[in-house]
């Protein structure tokens, strides 16, 4: 899996964009994704603090553990 595929999958399950991201430029209060000089990490951002975070060495884990993270909350769905 890869971020591509990963943000298809969000969008199928109607994942509202603001609530991750790939890359450390991220607002605060979302789901992350970001290359490391360690790997992969997966964290969510909140009030510029990276809480629960994991490193990976590859990035399918990574993507994996964030798709699974972002889908078990149910605040990251779009409110239509």
């Amino acid at each position: 899996m890869d971020q591509a595929l990963l943000r298809s999958l969000f969008d199928r399950e109607n994942v509202d964009p603001r609530c991750y991201s790939f890359g450390n430029t991220a607002p605060e209060e979302r789901y992350s994704l970001e290359r490391t000089y360690a790997g992969w990490s997966v964290y969510y951002d909140e009030r510029g603090h990276r809480r629960d975070e994991r490193t990976y060495e590859d990035l399918d884990a990574a993507c994996r553990d964030m798709l699974e993270r972002v889908l078990r909350d149910p605040t990251t769905r779009r409110r239509t």
